[in-house]
């Protein structure tokens, strides 16, 4: 087997993985998009925007499939790693302002 054979068998390997990962996290995937559809028409429900959070959150760390994401919706893309940044600076200006001290 080539080098180059052998690079191609593991690129759809690894896009076979991609694509796995993907089908594990479209419902979330479509979850979020709902939500951000909900939250247009009723901003401040804190369940919805929490759960918005969390889903964002779960998709970002899934990197595989956050990079599927990214190629057919870019726009829902940004606003998942908006969202799961956010949650990370908050966090980090809470501990600067001295919060979770004894």
């Amino acid at each position: 087997m080539t080098e180059k054979a052998s690079l191609r068998g593991i690129e759809k390997n690894q896009e076979d993985l991609n694509k796995t990962e993907f089908r594990e996290i479209f419902p979330s995937y479509f979850r979020f998009k709902e939500l951000k559809h909900e939250l247009k028409r009723s901003p401040d429900d804190l369940d919805f925007q929490k759960e918005l959070r969390e889903i964002g959150k779960d998709i970002f760390k899934n990197k595989g499939a956050f990079g599927h994401i990214k190629h057919i919706d870019p726009d829902i893309s940004q606003e998942i790693q908006k969202l799961a940044q956010q949650k990370k600076m908050s966090l980090e200006r809470e501990l600067d302002r001295g919060g979770f001290s004894r």
